[in-house]
């Protein structure tokens, strides 16, 4: 027989919010299917994490003699953009299902395994994988200029990221063929608008005309393989992977929509080249994590296709658009920030003037 959930208090808060019980007693519930042991069973919530999106609950379930952690995510809301954001945590909920099953005969792949989906509270509960930040383990690795054994587990890391996601696109191949092109221009005209906008010097309008113009023209020479349509992860970075035990793990699918199969390779590749920004020379280095990224997703990719420029040129405007309204940070902090917008904007200007 199951005993009663028991909650901690968290950041001074008394009760927990309905969601998070909820949770709790669920995983209680199901206490011998998650931690394959009988009871009794306790549920606390040991942590509560903030972000500009989502709230994530981090919840401990333990039955004296082995624990487990889950994580209870509520997406943020307001009127105004309720149907959207419900629309999110059903789809969000949904693809973790779909990969589950599908990842399921991988033993070194995979995403984080979906436990409850409550959508009336806009939150779902996913089981928590006990691995490293792979951002992080790549950003080690490629500093240990001495060490060819970590380069060669950077670069391994690469290619089950490219392994990853060649099959994603190929589970996640939707009903319709195409996408809105305009969409993609627009956000480009988006960023190009907030950097405009945001603080002074950071990029002059007459460039900004010509990166348009750009953009505009690249968007009218999409080959049909290039408007091919798959599904999305829409940030696939290292930050949303996790790896231990030679097994990787992908998360964060809040953003799961359908695109041109480049988009996520676009996204992982750049954040590889950005992560060359750094005061060693770490260019050969990083050469060879692309090399086994590339090496993994199995697929010729044309990197010099007007997709996979336009999609170059729409990174860098993310890039310095989260520039144009920096909050406060220390003179070393901003000094990093002036020398990383000088080489981006050489970079985007590369671009424009057809120059590599």
């Amino acid at each position: 027989m199951s005993s009663p959930t028991m909650f901690d208090a968290v950041e001074d808060a008394r009760r927990l919010p309905p969601d998070a019980a909820r949770a709790c007693e669920a995983l209680v519930v199901e206490g011998e299917r998650h931690l394959r042991d009988h009871g009794p069973f306790t549920a606390r919530v040991l942590d509560v994490r903030r972000r500009a999106h989502s709230v994530i609950h981090v919840i401990s379930l333990s039955n004296g003699r082995g624990a487990r952690r889950f994580y209870l995510k509520r997406l943020n809301t307001n009127p105004s953009v309720h149907d959207r954001k419900l629309r999110e945590c059903v789809t969000e909920y949904r693809i973790l299902e779909e990969l589950t099953r599908r990842f399921a005969s991988f033993p070194d792949l995979g995403v984080i395994r979906p436990i409850a989906c409550w959508p009336e509270d806009l939150a779902f509960l996913t089981e928590e994988f006990p691995g490293r930040n792979v951002e992080l383990v790549l950003r080690d690795d490629v500093r240990c200029l001495w060490s060819r054994s970590t380069l060669r587990r950077a670069a391994g890391l690469c290619r089950k990221a490219g392994e990853w996601l060649r099959h994603f696109q190929s589970y996640t191949v939707p009903d319709t063929d195409t996408f809105d092109i305009d969409e993609l221009i627009a956000y480009c005209d988006l960023r190009l608008s907030t950097i405009l906008d945001g603080a002074e010097g950071l990029l002059s309008r007459p460039l900004a005309h010509a990166v348009m113009r750009h953009v505009t023209s690249l968007a009218a020479t999409f080959s049909a393989s290039e408007r091919e349509v798959v599904g999305r992860h829409n940030d696939l970075r290292p930050d949303n992977m996790l790896a231990r035990d030679e097994r990787l793990v992908v998360v964060d699918f809040t953003g799961f929509t359908y695109g041109p199969r480049l988009y996520d390779y676009m996204k992982f590749w750049m954040r590889l080249d950005y992560m060359a920004f750094a005061a060693l020379p770490i260019g050969r280095r990083i050469d060879a994590l692309k090399a086994g990224f590339a090496e993994g997703y199995g697929r010729p990719v044309d990197l010099d296709a007007p997709m996979a420029e336009f999609l170059r040129i729409a990174n860098i405007l993310d890039k310095m658009s989260e520039l144009a309204d920096p909050p406060s940070r220390p003179l070393h902090r901003r000094l990093v920030q002036r020398r990383w917008h000088r080489h981006l904007l050489r970079q985007l200007r590369c671009r424009v003037e057809g120059r590599r």
